[in-house]
């Protein structure tokens, strides 16, 4: 699959149903990561909704209808968007650098970067305090530092290097991005174009959890977008 998400937790909250109870620290065994989790009541968290997007954004599906154009993709876009209701919002492949402006009444714009195609544009929900964190020059990433309950959360937006023959340089880029993330807890999410071999060697050499999905993230003989 193209789009693969991976977490990294150090006491991240979660939400525990039932009756209110007092915050309780488990940790849980490697599945994949080593993670501390705080154990808090409804009252106290709601879980974080995450989003993640490569919208082809400079081209059409070839069963749109003619009169259909780049600009009407774009609206129907961020209308789907503003549907979801994400709470971390990551695009690739967006043809623009600056903000897709139907998201700023909920989102707050974190900032994109040029990838291999297109631009990556990371928007965190405004109820949230998220600050951006500097990144090295051409890492095809954009990331944050966002708050939820008192936890450091970092998410990152990316989009690495396509085709089987970039597997060095996927690693590359994912390595100069995990060395600006200090904080503990972080979610990475975009189009990795990753192989099955790296996802587990990524895994094991990162201390990464893969958040695992149903079904592929792109499969052109189904959805026909370019035939």
């Amino acid at each position: 699959d193209d789009l693969l998400r991976f977490l990294r937790a150090e006491s991240v909250p979660s939400v525990a149903g039932g009756d209110s109870q007092p915050q309780v620290t488990q940790t849980f065994k490697k599945l994949g990561v080593a993670s501390s989790v705080s154990i808090m009541s409804i009252e106290h968290s709601e879980p974080l909704k995450f989003l993640n997007w490569n919208i082809a954004g400079g081209s059409l599906s070839r069963a749109a209808p003619p009169t259909f154009t780049i600009r009407d993709k774009c609206a129907a876009v961020q209308q789907e968007l503003k549907r979801w209701a994400a709470d971390v919002v990551a695009l690739q492949e967006v043809a623009r650098e600056d903000a897709l402006n139907m998201l700023g009444d909920a989102h707050s714009f974190v900032g994109a970067v040029e990838s291999h195609s297109g631009f990556v544009h990371l928007y965190v929900r405004r109820l949230l305090t998220a600050k951006r964190i500097c990144l090295p020059p051409g890492c095809p990433a954009v990331a944050a530092q966002i708050e939820t309950c008192g936890v450091g959360v970092a998410v990152a937006a990316v989009h690495f290097a396509s085709g089987a023959e970039a597997a060095s340089e996927r690693r590359a880029q994912l390595q100069a991005l995990l060395a600006h993330l200090s904080v503990a807890s972080l979610v990475i999410l975009g189009d990795m174009n990753v192989r099955p071999a790296e996802v587990e060697a990524w895994r094991a050499d990162f201390d990464l959890q893969e958040a695992v999905y149903s079904g592929q993230s792109w499969n052109m003989k189904r959805n026909r977008y370019f035939e």
